[in-house]
């Protein structure tokens, strides 16, 4: 078990970005939850799933993707220091 087979779409913030990366040509593309929840009972899918059912949208490629979670969070040095 691990990430992937854990957690639904529909468990994921609305706008976290997925990120969808082809296995072939290296194409990456990036789409939020709520997109991919738009089809019809994709809200329900897996994430192993969702990976599995998705294709490289590049021109001619339509080989197998990764999936991997984008978390953008603001990163911000250390400040401190010895007092």
């Amino acid at each position: 078990m691990n990430w992937k087979t854990d957690l639904q779409v529909g468990d994921l913030d609305r706008n976290q970005k997925l990120e969808f990366m082809c296995k072939k040509c290296g194409h990456t593309h990036y789409i939020t939850t709520e997109q991919a929840a738009a089809a019809p009972g994709a809200k329900f899918l897996y994430l192993d799933e969702l990976e599995q059912k998705s294709r490289c949208p590049a021109r001619g490629c339509g080989s197998p993707v990764r999936l991997a979670i984008n978390y953008q969070k603001k990163m911000t040095g250390f400040v401190g220091g010895m007092a």
